[in-house]
């Protein structure tokens, strides 16, 4: 009599009315097993990337010149998502008539919290006063320049929103 196998899939026994045709019939019927098995494992991955991963509250240690008011970060299958709020406690930092800053550390990351060596990745500005850019690197995230003739001046506060791969 026909069984189903593991993944579903019926196979014919030589007992089947029709047992002429058992021969043919599960011929290939292995490798669509195979096929439909890896199918659902397949499946059975996306299904568990609808959860959200590891949050923390802890992703990210000031940098010098740097206070971190809040922070939150997530990460999940090798991609990290990350929302700093930094206040500048240092000296102020100028922009300067073409608004670039030479890397200006704000936040390093914790251990296992590291974004893919060797790239420079986007970190966006949120709620900000003058308009600032930022990227992660190796070492952290940085903020790269600001609205040309502003200033970040001790006291300010800044947020920064950033997806990168991990380490």
């Amino acid at each position: 009599m026909s069984t189903l196998d593991e993944n579903g899939i019926l196979v014919y026994d030589e007992s089947d009315e029709r047992d002429d045709f058992s021969a043919l019939l599960n011929m290939g019927m292995g490798s669509v097993s195979d096929a439909v098995g890896a199918d659902r494992a397949r499946l059975a991955v996306l299904e568990d990337s609808n959860e959200l991963g590891d949050i923390s509250g802890t992703a990210l240690t000031a940098a010098s010149g740097w206070s971190i008011i809040s922070q939150s970060a997530r990460k999940k299958n090798g991609v990290a998502w990350a929302r700093v709020r930094v206040q500048r406690t240092g000296a102020a930092i100028s922009g300067g008539a073409s608004g670039n800053i030479p890397n200006a550390l704000c936040a390093t990351f914790s251990t296992g919290w590291a974004p893919a060596p060797g790239m420079w990745y986007p970190a966006a500005a949120a709620d900000t006063g003058p308009l600032v850019t930022g990227y992660v690197a190796e070492a952290g995230i940085y903020i790269g320049a600001i609205s040309p003739g502003t200033t970040i001046a001790t006291g300010d506060e800044l947020s920064l929103i950033t997806t990168y791969p991990l380490a």
